[in-house]
């Protein structure tokens, strides 16, 4: 995705210089039936018309560059031609379009750092407030973990441009260069402290109590529509309906943090956490010439907040056997053979901790891994619940309903298993 020999500036992190947008550039009108729809709203919510969405918005995307481009860039003089914009498929949540400056006499002036960019449009559901994702987005550039901020605006931002790849489930599994270097970096993450915290909850947790009462109202909206109802069996009873469901969860929710509360200090603290760190959330940067280390950089911090150190841990564990890039109905694959191993888990977890300088006993290893499943449990939680709030979403392929009930099954099998421990 740029290396940036310089780092480029980094907007103040106060809510006062976020600036809102003028309505041309707020919405945009559906062709179908003339209705104005959001700028990060990539279909009509009317009628559900899905125009070739670059096209439509171009002229807000030019405007959003020409506007927001920092001085040095020369974006603010270039002519609309000279922006090529094309969207990311990766992203899940916000819409992320790939800034490319044409080549021509007229733009030899833009700095090679400005030569591509990123332009992120937030979800309206995104888990943090504008002014702490700010201060999220500053943290991770001045501790040279993650992207550079060029400008933000009310409803995304402008972001360098990192040259590289970003990795895949393959990478990790097989490669024992990179899955230590993630295992570090997560390390790095946890030790970050970019806004004030009061230490007394998860704020994930928080976030997810409150999403349960919306999912409930949902999952009642959708349960007729679902043509496998049966596949829920396994939590519910003859009595389908969200009341139920959302009893079910919120008992599940207190058990795991019984389990985790109780599960000492490693499974109990609480730290900054990315709370969606996995392969496609990682690049891997182009090597200069003559260097060989390798360098890697974490983007997309849309679902941090303080949390327990074992849900990332999980997390990450529960992504290596997802693929959340399939083309056809449901849009993702789950596949129980990837998930890691127990010598892989281990040894992950051994390298996480090797920066604390903590020299773990055989037994308290063991206690660290049984806690990450708890871990890994809460993730299959959150992401339960996520999906079915994002089903409402009218800009993402993606089948968010059975995504919600696999992630719930897994985490029943995983209680079952631990219950036998």
């Amino acid at each position: 995705t740029n290396h940036i020999d310089k780092p480029l500036r980094v907007m103040m992190t106060t809510s006062s210089i976020v600036q809102s947008l003028p309505k041309e550039l707020r919405f945009w009108r559906c062709a179908q039936c003339t209705l104005l729809n959001y700028l990060n709203e990539n279909r009509c919510i009317t009628c559900f018309t899905e125009p070739n969405f670059v096209a439509v918005i171009r002229p807000q995307l030019v405007a959003l560059c020409q506007t927001f481009g920092s001085q040095d860039s020369f974006w603010q003089t270039l002519p609309p031609q000279a922006f090529k914009f094309s969207a990311l498929r990766q992203a899940q949540t916000n819409l992320l379009y790939r800034i490319d400056i044409v080549q021509s006499p007229r733009t030899k002036a833009v700095p090679p750092q400005y030569k591509h960019g990123i332009l992120r449009l937030f979800n309206k559901r995104i888990t943090a407030s504008l002014p702490r994702l700010l201060n999220i987005y500053s943290c991770f550039a001045t501790h040279d973990i993650g992207t550079s901020v060029i400008a933000q605006f009310d409803v995304g931002q402008l972001e360098a441009f990192i040259v590289g790849r970003t990795l895949n489930d393959d990478d990790l599994q097989q490669n024992n260069i990179f899955w230590p270097t993630m295992a570090q970096k997560l390390n790095e993450i946890h030790a970050l402290q970019p806004y004030p915290f009061n230490g007394q909850k998860s704020e994930l947790i928080t976030t997810l109590e409150s999403n349960i009462q919306t999912a409930v109202q949902l999952f009642s909206q959708q349960i007729a529509k679902l043509s496998h109802i049966e596949k829920w069996r396994f939590m519910l009873s003859s009595d389908m309906n969200g009341a139920e469901f959302g009893a079910v969860i919120r008992r599940e929710l207190q058990y795991l943090m019984a389990q985790i509360q109780n599960g000492g200090e490693f499974c109990s603290e609480l730290v900054f956490c990315h709370n969606d760190y996995h392969s496609g959330n990682m690049i891997k940067q182009e090597e200069k010439s003559g260097k060989s280390e390798l360098t890697m950089k974490v983007i997309d911090y849309d679902y941090c907040s303080y949390n327990h150190r074992v849900y990332d841990l999980g997390n990450y564990f529960n992504e290596l056997m997802i693929d959340n890039y399939v083309d056809v109905e449901p849009f993702f694959h789950i596949d129980l053979k990837n998930y890691p191993t127990r010598e892989y888990r281990k040894a992950f977890v051994s390298e996480y901790i090797k920066k604390q300088n903590a020299q773990p006993t055989e037994q308290q290893l063991q206690e660290y891994l049984v806690g990450v499943e708890y871990g890994a449990m809460l993730s299959h939680l959150w992401w339960s619940v996520w999906g079915i709030i994002e089903s409402q979403s009218t800009g993402i392929q993606f089948n968010h309903i059975e995504y919600a009930r696999q992630r719930l099954q897994l985490y029943f099998q995983i209680k079952k298993t631990l219950s036998k421990l």
